[in-house]
């Protein structure tokens, strides 16, 4: 099963990567994928979300959230 940390490594990561590509800094990056991703307006209510999520034990609530299905298309190894 996954955990909340490999989930928020993944956010962290697909944000980290964003800005990498699109050379953006990071504070910058984390924002504008929080909004256009997650449609969050901060980067730390997306890990708030999660931890919602865990605290809940609604793990299924992912796949089905209407954004949050997007943290299982950027795979590595957890």
């Amino acid at each position: 099963m996954i955990s909340l940390n490999q989930l928020q490594n993944k956010l962290n990561y697909q944000a980290k990567t964003f800005a990498l590509l699109m050379e953006f800094p990071i504070l910058y990056a984390e924002k504008v994928w929080a909004n256009g991703v997650y449609s969050l307006s901060q980067f730390s209510e997306v890990h708030d979300v999660l931890e919602h999520v865990f605290k809940e034990n609604e793990l299924d609530l992912i796949l089905e959230h209407k954004t949050l299905k997007y943290l299982m298309l950027n795979e590595f190894d957890d």
